[in-house]
């Protein structure tokens, strides 16, 4: 008479193992930018007036400036960011600086950090 009770209590059990595995979702990477250059790609320069020009053959993404003063940051010639010295800044998706432009900074010390992407 209680084998039938014993035996529902397994099998419930078990479908509740098996509930419980189906219910787990797989791991899925959320895809970024392509990095490349070693296993830290974070690349940081400083410097006044031109102190960056790319020519890694790829793209190079800056992502956070900070300046001693007050200058314009211009990529080969055309303005792209007014730097202040009391506010660093951080870019959501960045500057970019093209194969074979130059990163200049006009009236005070800049430093960059980025990655290079392709």
């Amino acid at each position: 008479m209680q084998d039938y009770k014993r035996l529902f209590g397994y099998a419930t059990i078990i479908m509740a193992c098996g509930f419980f595995v189906r219910s787990l979702q797989p791991a899925h990477a959320v895809n970024g930018p392509n990095v490349s250059m070693g296993t830290n790609p974070i690349e940081d320069y400083a410097g006044y007036s031109g102190f960056f020009t790319n020519t890694s053959g790829s793209d190079f993404i800056v992502t956070d400036i900070t300046c001693e003063g007050n200058t314009y940051m211009s990529v080969s010639g055309s303005n792209v960011w007014y730097c202040r010295p009391d506010s660093p800044h951080q870019f959501a998706s960045g500057l970019k600086v093209s194969n074979g432009e130059t990163l200049t900074a006009h009236s005070a010390t800049a430093f960059i950090s980025g990655y290079y992407a392709h």
